[in-house]
């Protein structure tokens, strides 16, 4: 008699690193959660996995990809699978989290060191489609996109930050309206120095956030995100 394997809960979280994103994976990992991990930011990943390491039972998989260069979101799916599937303990890949955080983007768009925001937007488009590709196979999962606005007044950057957002919105839009699976949405939760935009499928619709963004640490939005998803 074959046994069928049992599957852990696992949780994707792109971006992010060193501030809302690792508040994440540490409340996932404590939970006992698999965690991948990944960022435009080889350094923040590298001190993700050393401040993960205290964490008892903490194991996550980093993948080090570049944004930047083509086919990054199907070579990081591929990896989260692969991850997932052939593991010592075999987990289900059940929430992606994205945080895109325009206010530590570098001033230079041609830097080198990181991706610009415009390889973060379609990075993150590309993330999104194939994730919920693999959540309606599976008929359940969750997508939450955690976008926050740029500190710095440069035009082209604010221009792509609103080009995001309103990609992401009119994405979540199309298919919490049209989805027909109860187990699937995407949350999009859009954070500015003076206010929240929050957008939840219809099955959801009496969710709100209860933080002030005026005084809420990285660890409270973390807080609730991962409260929302679980």
């Amino acid at each position: 008699m074959i046994r069928k394997k049992t599957f852990a809960a696992g949780m994707v979280i792109a971006g992010g690193m060193n501030d809302i994103g690792l508040e994440f994976a540490a409340m996932a990992a404590r939970d006992g959660c698999e965690l991948i991990l990944t960022d435009w930011q080889p350094q923040a990943l590298s001190q993700a996995r050393e401040a993960l390491s205290g964490i008892a039972g903490a194991r996550p998989h980093v993948i080090e990809e570049a944004p930047s260069e083509a086919g990054f979101a199907a070579r990081t799916m591929d990896n989260c699978l692969m991850y997932s599937l052939l593991g010592e303990r075999p987990f289900a890949l059940d929430c992606l989290v994205q945080v895109i955080d325009f206010s530590q983007t570098p001033a230079d768009p041609w830097a080198t060191d990181s991706a610009g925001p415009e390889q973060r937007l379609r990075a993150a488009l590309e993330l999104n489609e194939i994730f919920l590709q693999l959540m309606y196979e599976r008929g359940s999962g969750a997508i939450l996109n955690i976008l926050v606005e740029p500190e710095l007044e440069e035009a082209w950057l604010h221009e792509v930050y609103e080009d995001t957002r309103t990609l992401l919105l009119e994405m979540g839009e199309s298919i919490n309206l049209r989805d027909k699976t109860p187990g699937v949405g995407i949350y999009n939760l859009f954070l500015s120095p003076t206010s929240v935009l929050f957008q939840t499928p219809p099955a959801r619709a009496d969710i709100a956030p209860s933080f002030d963004p005026f005084s809420c640490s990285s660890h409270e939005i973390a807080g609730y995100g991962y409260q929302l998803l679980g």
